[in-house]
């Protein structure tokens, strides 16, 4: 049975099953056990950021002997790299070096690197360039050559769009040095102090992208991780360098695209303690619009949709991604079976919305600034020297709310979307994903 099928009969399935009242408090039962599990990990996994105690920390002599080799793949340029690179370059960390990976001499990327280079000279850089093809997934193609050239056991693989903070970077390590061999983050999204500001605090598209790293993202990431196993974002870990060249290396995992679900996996499969950061990891959001928010979400859905270990489950993400599938649920106790108040549907959306706004809120409290940002206004995501009225901040509320709306509403068209091909671009590069190989398993250790 192909995607298609599978996940139409899923729905055929789901929707006579809607008939039976007790399947519709079933579904209305899981979608809230997620959401008040999802309010708790949170609340309990995500701390304000102390940057005195950060600074008083460093002093201590292990942190000097527990170096840290940083990866950045980068491909290309983009509004905000140059703002995001250059908080690396300010980490007062005792010791650490940044490999740039880069395609080729003629990326320009190259550009920024040497002119941040020359800026902070007493930096430990590495351009590491060209690739090295080991499978079809581009971004460890990219890293491998710098991956082999590492000199500290501690690696932090960040995204180009990632920025860096000493808080997050301490804990992650403090987490590595207790015994976790992976330590990852939670994506988040601010907008830095040189993106061009929009008529509000950030774009549509930009707001967008934080609720659903608030919500359908940040639900099952946290609830799946504190209960089940370990569910991978690869936008920003740490590994142990000699753990991960244990069960392969990055090689290992170079012939699936979603790597970092792979690298999780593997990691609980050997037994390694893996742990989530307490700051989420900061992406620098430049202001782009519903369009790619939409491109990005429905390219993600194409690939948990093909991938072998999601393919299965994916029709289940409705039930938790938003409220709608409950309050369809709820609503049909409502009108059809008559065992619940019209007052629920209220009660529903309304209290969905309160915890969503709330996990929202707890991850702006935990995110840790770079050096050079910490003495501007942190407001609605934004990242400004600048202070506002009430204006800006009605204009906000009413702004962030409405974009929480589209983002409940817009699920089913995202996925409906993604059945159109099996085909995604990833790096101008086009793969189809029914003909992804499998991981290598000949090199996993006896």
């Amino acid at each position: 049975m192909n995607t298609r099928m599978y996940h139409l009969s899923c729905f055929t399935v789901f929707s006579l099953l809607m008939l039976s009242e007790w399947f519709c408090l079933a579904i209305l039962a899981v979608a809230w056990a997620f959401q008040i599990a999802h309010f708790i990990f949170t609340f309990m996994t995500l701390k304000r950021p102390r940057y005195e105690g950060v600074k008083q920390r460093f002093e201590r002599e292990y942190y000097h002997k527990t170096g840290v080799s940083i990866l950045k793949p980068l491909c290309g340029d983009s509004d905000t790299l140059e703002e995001n690179l250059e908080t690396y370059f300010t980490l007062e960390y005792p010791l650490y070096e940044i490999i740039f990976c880069v395609e080729s001499k003629e990326d320009p990327a190259i550009a920024i690197i040497t002119k941040l280079q020359s800026k902070y000279s007493n930096v430990s850089t590495i351009i590491s360039e060209g690739l090295e093809e080991v499978g079809i997934n581009p971004k460890i193609n990219n890293m491998m050559t710098g991956y082999k050239v590492a000199n500290y056991d501690l690696i932090w693989i960040a995204d180009a769009n990632i920025v860096a903070s000493d808080a997050a970077l301490q804990d992650m390590v403090d987490k590595c040095v207790d015994g976790c061999r992976l330590v990852h983050q939670l994506p988040w999204g601010v907008s830095g102090p040189t993106v061009v500001p929009t008529l509000g605090a950030m774009s549509c598209g930009s707001i967008l992208e934080r609720w659903y790293f608030a919500t359908g993202h940040g639900r099952p990431y946290m609830v799946v991780n504190n209960t089940i196993c370990t569910c991978l974002n690869g936008m920003s870990n740490l590994i142990s360098k000699p753990h991960l060249d244990r069960i392969g290396g990055l090689e290992k995992f170079a012939n699936v695209l979603n790597e970092d679900g792979e690298i999780g996996v593997t990691f609980d499969q050997y037994g390694y303690e893996t742990a989530i950061c307490k700051h989420v990891a900061i992406q620098n959001f430049g202001a782009f619009d519903i369009c790619k928010y939409l491109d990005r979400r429905i390219r993600w859905a194409r690939l948990r949709n093909n991938y072998g270990k999601t393919e299965y489950i994916a029709p289940l993400e409705m039930i938790i991604d938003n409220h709608i599938i409950g309050y369809f649920c709820l609503a049909m106790l409502v009108a059809y079976h008559e065992s619940v108040s019209a007052m629920y549907l209220w009660w529903h959306a309304g209290a969905w919305l309160l915890i969503d706004a709330l996990v929202f809120m707890m991850m702006d409290l935990s995110v840790a600034l770079p050096k050079t940002w910490q003495s501007n206004i942190f407001d609605w995501g934004r990242i400004s020297n600048r202070p506002r009225g009430m204006y800006f901040f009605c204009f906000n509320l009413l702004e962030h709310y409405t974009m929480w709306i589209t983002r409940e509403c817009i699920g089913m068209y995202i996925r409906l979307i993604a059945f159109q091909t099996t085909q995604v671009t990833w790096k101008e590069k086009e793969f189809e994903l029914d003909e992804e190989p499998a991981p290598d398993e000949t090199k996993k250790d006896e």
